[in-house]
């Protein structure tokens, strides 16, 4: 096997462990367990973002707010991973603000639910579910689910 078949082999076994831990259902209940699922299927898919960033770019920008610096999903996975990697960070931090949010869950049907500032924490859809830290909001199925189904396809083209 060459270099670049070692490292599609490892990152199919990436994403089939994000697919696995996005179907569990974890991340859609209020459980002990749904921040550390989160949390790692972020560190795994900006693991693989990373990687194939080296030879194709993911870069839809889908229901993305390009805010702080992000251009595209690739970016907003790598502010996630940051922010929460580096508790002490300021990607914490809502913009314009000190006001520190850290692993907020807006439900479906929760709309415009937060005012800080200038910046709402908001999900503005009804079949989903919004992830925030900081002012980065990545959607469970318009993005993670989105990601870990797409993934492959992108993988196998390298």
């Amino acid at each position: 096997m060459d270099e670049i078949d070692l490292l599609k082999r490892e990152l199919v076994l990436e994403n089939q462990r994000c697919m696995e831990l996005y179907m569990s259902k974890v991340l859609e209940e209020d459980s002990l367990f749904t921040q550390s699922v989160f949390i790692e299927v972020i560190i795994r898919l900006n693991y693989i973002l990373q990687k194939l960033n080296n030879y194709c770019r993911v870069t839809w920008t889908d229901d993305i707010q390009l805010v702080g610096g992000i251009k595209d999903i690739t970016d907003l996975v790598n502010k996630l991973r940051n922010a929460i990697c580096h508790i002490d960070s300021k990607l914490n931090n809502l913009r314009e603000t000190t006001t520190k949010l850290t692993f907020n869950i807006v439900r479906r049907g929760f709309i415009n639910t937060v005012k800080s500032g200038s910046q709402k924490i908001r999900n503005d859809y009804n079949d989903d579910i919004a992830f925030y830290y900081g002012e980065f909001r990545i959607y469970l199925k318009r993005h993670i689910e989105r990601l870990v189904k797409e993934l492959p396809r992108v993988i196998h083209s390298l």
